[in-house]
């Protein structure tokens, strides 16, 4: 399935790039005492060409992992 932009349809998407290379982020999770749990999640910033909208996609690693979880 090819991705497009969900605020404006357009398929001319693509990872953002640092150095010119596809960057991959990590977001991790606090409990409500500011203490880090270790859960990190692997995310790629995804950017429209067309109308500029960013967003967050689970790499295809991470994607499988979750999947294996919620079985």
């Amino acid at each position: 399935m090819k991705l497009h932009c969900p605020e404006c349809n357009s398929e001319n998407i693509k990872p953002l790039s640092v150095n010119g290379k596809e960057a991959v982020f990590g977001l991790l999770s606090f409990t409500k005492d500011n203490r880090p749990t270790g859960d990190l999640l692997h995310v790629n910033l995804i950017c429209c060409d067309d109308c500029g909208f960013i967003w967050l996609k689970f790499t295809d690693s991470q994607a499988q992992i979750i999947k294996k979880l919620k079985d």
